[in-house]
């Protein structure tokens, strides 16, 4: 089953789980915080933070390309000769 159809029949699966935060009010979005399944840290999800960060992605973009925020590469590692 292609990936667009599964979303569509488990969103309408009432036994699916829906993410957070799925069905938030705006209201709830600017406070919304939750803990990583994978390490149990706390993450700040906040609209006015994910703003504010996608700006700065978006900014080095334009500026260093794709690869500046894509492939895990870094500008700062040489190779060493």
């Amino acid at each position: 089953m292609a990936g667009a159809a599964f979303a569509k029949q488990a969103v309408g699966d009432p036994g699916f789980k829906k993410p957070k935060p799925w069905g938030f009010s705006r209201s709830s979005l600017t406070q919304f915080q939750t803990t990583s399944t994978s390490t149990v840290q706390p993450i700040d999800a906040r609209i006015p933070k994910l703003v504010r960060v996608s700006n700065v992605i978006e900014s080095a973009i334009a500026v260093y390309g794709t690869a500046a925020v894509g492939l895990g590469r870094s500008y700062y590692i040489y190779d060493q000769d």
